[in-house]
């Protein structure tokens, strides 16, 4: 039995005509290789099947009683929908192809109207880092690879200013905007950092602190905590704390490239 309930640890904040999207599954399952390729370390994936969430389970998952952290998913405005369309990103080929086209001026105005939308939505003006412009394979189970260790991480916490674990429920979340030709996905485990350590009774507070193993220890002792699923098409974004979360994306299904831009802010 959970001794924590997911709903009371995430806000969901869907846009009605993109609720359609919102899965959620019974779990996860340990594994030793992904996408083919055997893991280093200890690695989980969601467990199959996927169940629709609808409108009664998205009510109850949307309270926002105690501003809890947000999972959002966000379609871009026409405008900036035209100007990364023009760039012509989604026609790229290959990494090469995907760089050479996030450094022109075009998709630099484009990503700068971009955080400029997003940092005025948000009222926090001049704190968001976008980062390199991502081009990926189609059809993988999930998507974060280690390249010191060639291997998939599969559900896993960023790293990126949590060096401490109390800093993890006020880091910058993170909007991932999809500008490949077909949808991806991002899974998220619906717990909080703080509480993972309260699950655990973690005590640890600094930098040392090993997620792998806390991820590890808390889906082997709780296997049917349940993942989120957010479907992306093109030009859509979600917004995702991935320093607090346990998460990972995935491009299952899919025949063509994955391409997406990723900035960390704080966003809304």
């Amino acid at each position: 039995m959970l001794e924590i309930n997911p709903q009371n640890e995430i806000f969901l904040n869907v846009p009605w005509y993109l609720r359609n999207r919102l899965s959620i599954s019974s779990g996860t399952k340990q594994v030793e290789k992904i996408n083919g390729i055997k893991c280093v370390q200890d690695a989980f994936l969601p467990m199959a099947p996927w169940k629709k969430i609808k409108n009664p389970d998205y009510k109850v998952f949307s309270k926002n009683e105690e501003k809890l952290p947000l999972l959002g998913l966000r379609r871009l405005p026409f405008i900036l929908h035209y100007k990364f369309l023009m760039t012509g990103i989604q026609k790229a080929k290959s990494l090469s192809d995907a760089q050479q086209i996030s450094s022109t001026i075009q998709f630099q105005s484009a990503t700068n109207d971009l955080i400029r939308y997003l940092e005025k939505k948000s009222k926090k003006i001049g704190t968001s880092e976008p980062h390199s412009i991502y081009f990926g394979e189609p059809n993988l189970t999930t998507t974060t690879y280690n390249r010191n260790t060639k291997s998939f991480l599969g559900l896993h916490l960023d790293c990126f200013e949590a060096f401490k674990s109390s800093y993890r429920h006020s880091s910058k979340n993170r909007i991932c905007l999809n500008l490949g030709l077909e949808s991806r996905y991002m899974y998220v485990i619906p717990i909080r950092f703080d509480s993972i350590k309260k699950l655990l009774n973690h005590e640890q507070e600094d930098y040392t602190t090993n997620t792998t193993d806390l991820i590890s220890q808390l889906l082997v002792k709780y296997p049917k905590f349940p993942v989120i699923r957010l479907q992306i098409d093109s030009f859509e974004y979600y917004v995702a704390g991935t320093e607090n979360f346990i998460h990972d994306g995935s491009t299952i299904g899919t025949t063509m490239p994955d391409i997406n831009l990723a900035i960390r802010g704080f966003f809304n």
